[in-house]
């Protein structure tokens, strides 16, 4: 992803429906290789079902 930002096709990369526990790999993984990492998180989101966005939310480490 950052040969994408690089060539300014992208100003940032996100993920979709990533678990906290992944997105905080990719953090790490980027961070270790001097890499860009993750910008923002797209979970699915409905009105009637938050379960999902609200356990992503509230399970992320205060260290990103």
């Amino acid at each position: 992803m950052n040969w994408v930002i690089d060539q300014g096709w992208a100003f940032y990369w996100g993920t979709s429906e990533w678990s906290a526990q992944q997105i905080t790999e990719a953090w790490e993984v980027a961070h270790r290789l001097g890499l860009i990492g993750p910008a923002m998180e797209q979970p699915e989101y409905n009105l009637l079902a938050r379960e999902k966005v609200s356990q992503l939310t509230f399970s992320f480490p205060n260290s990103l």
